[in-house]
């Protein structure tokens, strides 16, 4: 998060987000954090992406009528190893929304690798850009209880085990 910072990014909250909209930026909501960092298993060909309670971009879509476009990279879990704290350390981080972990790259740095630990392999990283979604403009301040219900339907499709977190194989 804070090399993000360093490098341009802003925080994800409504109110950055929202003026910079206002602004006329366009923002890139990149999935993943803490939740995501802690569920990645590097091992393994599925990627997770926790989309419970994180409905705020659509909300945000709706109030400034914005499309959305979905956006996802597979192999990015590839490119450093998880080192996780020990448990007392990770739960009290827990509470300030802290990552009980941190990553290490290429020469045990931040720096990313450009191949597989385990098997050498070269790392690619894919970009798949889905088909822009178009979004109203609301009316009113506030979503109907129809947009409501439309909204955790889709979500509801993505989660298929009712986890909140949704799957797929890289």
């Amino acid at each position: 998060r804070e090399f993000s910072l360093l490098v341009g990014a802003c925080d994800a909250s409504k109110k950055v987000l929202s003026g910079r909209v206002d602004e006329g930026d366009s923002i890139h909501l990149i999935p993943g954090g803490i939740r995501e960092m802690m569920l990645t298993d590097g091992n393994s060909n599925v990627t997770k992406v926790v989309l419970q309670n994180r409905s705020g971009f659509v909300r945000l879509a709706w109030e400034k009528g914005m499309d959305l476009v979905p956006v996802f990279c597979f192999g990015e879990k590839w490119t450093c190893e998880k080192v996780l704290f020990p448990k007392p350390i990770r739960l009290f981080l827990a509470k300030f929304r802290m990552a009980g972990s941190t990553l290490l790259g290429r020469w045990n740095s931040l720096l990313p690798s450009n191949v597989r630990s385990e098997s050498k392999e070269p790392i690619t990283l894919g970009w798949v850009f889905g088909k822009p979604i178009p979004v109203e403009k609301l009316k009113t301040k506030k979503a109907s209880p129809e947009e409501e219900k439309e909204m955790k339907r889709v979500f509801d499709q993505l989660d298929k085990d009712g986890d909140g977190v949704v799957s797929g194989a890289d």
